[in-house]
């Protein structure tokens, strides 16, 4: 029996080897081998907390399994996560990956588990801006922009919150007329940069724009209307205003009808010494003030038996332009 086994143990060795090969074949060919790199999600991150840097974003995987079903499995069919649910912000720690694929396979994720560090999470609550649009078509001006909603939660690391000056909505500045419609919101920092790592909420806003026909615009004269009775014994000598102009706005047509505009009453009732006010002008119907409708006005007021003035050359030191009595 010895000398049996010993006869020709070459080919029998060789044999041997190749049952097991083959063996081994046909179970690889039943249950194959494939492999699949997938996301890694991230689930139950606390809310106060934030993923550090270096976080992995993906992880291969093994599938084993029938060899029809290896080739018909989706990216959607496998997932691969990991929980954090029980992590505390300011701790790095190590986490096993759980995955999930059909039935008839078996899924191992390489590497089986993932080290992850958690930052402390702030969020600040910022108002926003439209961003700068084109110039408006001749002849047309944009009214004051509208942005819905008016404030945003800005969330991130401490110091990259901090480092948030302003929030602007990127409006297209090659739009032409009126703008209504959504823009990407955008966090900048005190020298107009973007500012990394950080999630804004709601990442974009409604930005409505109106743009409307701009009226035309006039240069008219003050008049100081002055009230009230003076003592017998005093007399209104001059009248300064300064602005002596204001700028009004309207249609053409009604401008053209005006060329002055009268300031509030100025009471100077027994004055005998001059009376100066900070007085607002009023504007015609039809019409409003460009800019300020605030004028200074003097009444200089003299003495009943003192010499009228010779006329004035010049302005005074001052610089106030001499006005218009306003009775």
């Amino acid at each position: 029996m010895p000398a049996l086994l010993r006869e020709n143990w070459q080919y029998k060795m060789l044999a041997l080897a190749f049952a097991v090969l083959l063996h081994y074949y046909v179970i690889n060919q039943q249950n194959p081998a494939r492999l699949l790199t997938v996301p890694l999600a991230v689930r139950n991150v606390p809310s106060d907390a934030l993923l550090g840097p270096g976080a992995p974003t993906q992880v291969t995987l093994t599938l084993n399994g029938p060899a029809d079903e290896l080739d018909r499995v989706a990216l959607a069919d496998v997932t691969a996560s990991v929980d954090l649910s029980r992590a505390r912000p300011g701790k790095s720690l190590t986490l096993p990956v759980q995955v999930k694929a059909p039935d008839d396979l078996q899924a191992a994720a390489n590497p089986n588990s993932v080290t992850l560090d958690l930052a402390p999470r702030q969020t600040r609550r910022m108002a926003v801006t439209a961003g700068d649009t084109g110039p408006p078509l001749p002849g047309y001006r944009f009214l004051p922009p509208r942005v819905t909603p008016r404030l945003v939660t800005v969330a991130g690391s401490p110091d990259d919150v901090a480092s948030v000056a302003r929030l602007v909505a990127r409006v297209d500045a090659s739009a032409v007329g009126t703008v209504d419609d959504d823009f990407d919101i955008v966090a900048l920092d005190v020298q107009g940069r973007a500012v990394p790592n950080v999630t804004l909420s709601p990442p974009r806003a409604h930005v409505t724009i109106r743009m409307v026909r701009a009226p035309a615009l006039k240069n008219v004269l003050v008049s100081a209307n002055v009230t009230g009775a003076l003592p017998p014994s005093s007399r209104v000598d001059s009248i300064w205003i300064h602005p002596l102009t204001l700028v009004v706005a309207g249609r053409p047509g009604r401008l053209a009808e005006i060329s002055t505009v009268s300031t509030a009453p100025i009471d100077v009732s027994g004055a005998t010494s001059d009376v100066t006010r900070t007085v607002n002008c009023v504007a015609p119907p039809g019409v409003v003030f460009s800019g300020a409708s605030a004028v200074v006005v003097t009444v200089h007021i003299v003495a009943q038996n003192a010499p009228a003035p010779a006329p004035a050359t010049s302005p005074p030191a001052s610089g106030t332009p001499p006005g218009v009595l306003g009775h």
